[in-house]
């Protein structure tokens, strides 16, 4: 029985395998500190660790970056998909060394951030990467935290509107990824200083724009990084055997 168990677990993870993996678009944005550049393939950084990351440096429309018309995914090859920005700023540079990040490169990209009293940024060609990588649809993450100045505020994608609140004496931006959850101003503000990332999940179109807005109260919002996470579509292979271990198991119970 064991023997058999154990065909039966090497069986499921061959077709596991054979189902596509998640391609990756992964933005620092910065001010021009250190990170600037793509980054080579070994240093990964982002909420999902990949390589190549564009390396973006704001200021209204002016996308200091020769590939913000290809960004570069997780392969390394270009992917055909664009940015541009509408009252993006050079935010800063944060001083304190970042050691909590989920890599050494994360802990820089973290430490670098545009802001915006209220702007956008719109990524356009998604289509075309999403059927060259096997995906069905993406995640969009945003990365925004700061060590001085607790500003709030909401990054939205069409509907979906989540708010963070972080930055003065007790920001965490020394890491970990914590995701934010909070969907409206005062839940965010009464849980400042514990998250620094939202997630927009089952996106499908061509386009997209991110909507980021300060609060009333003054301030800036950052954007530390973005990354664009698709999501895998199993090969026909893979379901079919997947579909025929299910019958297989089914009989030898």
């Amino acid at each position: 029985m064991k023997k058999r168990t154990s065909v039966l677990a090497g069986a499921v993870s061959i077709l596991l395998s054979g189902m596509c993996s998640a391609a990756v678009i992964t933005i620092n944005w910065t001010d021009g500190g250190p990170g600037t550049g793509n980054a080579v393939a070994d240093e990964a950084a982002g909420v999902v660790p990949s390589p190549y990351v564009n390396t973006i440096t704001g200021n209204g429309n002016a996308l200091n970056n020769t590939n913000a018309s290809d960004l570069f995914d997780d392969s390394g090859a270009g992917s055909g998909v664009a940015v541009s920005a509408s009252s993006i700023n050079a935010g800063g540079f944060t001083s304190t060394a970042t050691s909590g990040y989920n890599t050494e490169f994360s802990n820089v990209l973290m430490r670098n951030y545009g802001d915006t009293a209220g702007g956008t940024i719109t990524f356009t060609g998604l289509s075309a990467w999403l059927s060259a990588t096997g995906q069905t649809a993406y995640e969009v993450y945003y990365m925004s935290d700061r060590q001085v100045n607790l500003y709030s505020g909401s990054i939205a994608i069409g509907a979906e509107k989540f708010f963070l609140a972080n930055g003065g004496a007790g920001s965490t931006q020394t890491g970990p990824f914590v995701l934010g959850t909070s969907t409206t101003l005062a839940d965010a503000q009464a849980n400042a200083n514990t998250a620094n990332y939202v997630k927009f999940s089952a996106i499908s179109g061509d386009s997209f724009t991110i909507d980021i807005q300060r609060d009333g109260g003054g301030g800036f919002i950052d954007v530390n990084g973005i990354q664009i996470v698709g999501v895998p579509e199993p090969s026909s292979a893979a379901l079919i055997g997947l579909g025929s271990l299910s019958l297989l198991l089914r009989r030898r119970r």
